[in-house]
């Protein structure tokens, strides 16, 4: 069973973006919010190939597309 997130889609699309800003690290961001590494990477991999990192993506389209992490 899967268990839910703690960490609300619009945070982890920031987290997301902020990371490929590299504003943030991937260890010392998990630390602190309390979630594996591995989440952060995965978030990035969906983000990435659902073509979120493009500019002409609103934040809530963004949102509604990162809800399947």
């Amino acid at each position: 069973m899967s268990k839910k997130s703690k960490i609300e889609p619009v945070e982890k699309v920031k987290i997301v973006e902020r990371y490929l800003a590299r504003e943030i690290g991937i260890w010392q961001t998990g630390k602190e919010l309390g979630v594996e590494h591995h989440s952060i990477r995965n978030w990035i991999s969906i983000y990435q190939y659902d073509g979120l990192d493009q500019l002409d993506y609103s934040i809530n389209r963004k949102t509604d597309l990162i809800q399947k992490i």
